[in-house]
């Protein structure tokens, strides 16, 4: 294993969802205590999340999320830059060892834990790895900022449902396709679609979750209508 912690990036980019890590770090977040700010309301929570995106403000977005929330989307940002490009991580600085260090955590700050066997406790791991995940986040943003259908955080969260501890809504987002008939000119189009949004009532108020297992099951068969 190399020095840092970045070969995260080359096991999970080939798909070796495996240990990849002898230990995991102590966590102390980058951007103060998870919870915090609160929010009254889901809107409000996802209201700071956009605003936070259109100020380029990485460490505000993160602090809309729930700790698990931040934990997937950690192995997220290191499963999708590492499958960018050799030249996409370049222009990054993914390939400066000063960042390489600024982004993850050394092997001199983690402690040993056993193998983990589930896919929560691989996700656990891989974050725990990430010494700056606001700000990997970020570089991940700057990535879809640069696509063919980058996110319009200017759109509204919509049809909010609350239920309990519970709530959801919706945000229209951009799926980019090429499309044509044999012989004619490829049309790109941008074709909408309603994404959903889901959000846990904490202590400290309204923050921005992943689904459960049956919003998930919802959302799935939804799709089939």
């Amino acid at each position: 294993m190399g020095r840092f912690l970045h070969t995260a990036f080359l096991i999970v980019a080939a798909g070796l969802l495996g240990w990849i890590n002898s230990g995991r770090a102590e966590e102390k977040p980058v951007g103060g205590k998870p919870g915090e700010p609160s929010f009254a309301t889901p809107q409000q929570a996802y209201e700071a999340f956009a605003k936070a995106h259109l100020d380029h403000d990485w460490v505000a977005a993160w602090r809309c999320f729930t700790p698990k929330l931040q934990d997937s989307v950690a192995f997220e940002c290191v499963f999708q830059l590492g499958l960018q490009s050799a030249e996409t991580r370049k222009s990054l600085g993914l390939d400066d060892p000063k960042n390489q260090e600024k982004y993850f955590r050394t092997e001199s700050e983690v402690s040993p834990t056993p193998e983990p066997k589930t896919d929560e406790e691989r996700r656990q791991a891989v974050a725990a790895a990430v010494r700056d995940k606001p700000g990997l986040y970020g570089l991940l943003q700057r990535v879809d900022s640069e696509s063919e259908s980058p996110t319009d955080w200017k759109t509204p969260l919509r049809q909010v449902a609350v239920k309990k501890e519970r709530a959801q809504g919706v945000v229209t987002r951009y799926i980019f396709s090429i499309e044509g008939k044999p012989g004619e000119p490829a049309v790109k189009k941008l074709s909408p679609y309603d994404s959903p949004v889901y959000f846990q009532l904490t202590k400290t108020g309204w923050l921005i979750d992943l689904p459960t297992s049956e919003e998930s099951q919802a959302y799935a068969d939804s799709l089939r209508k």
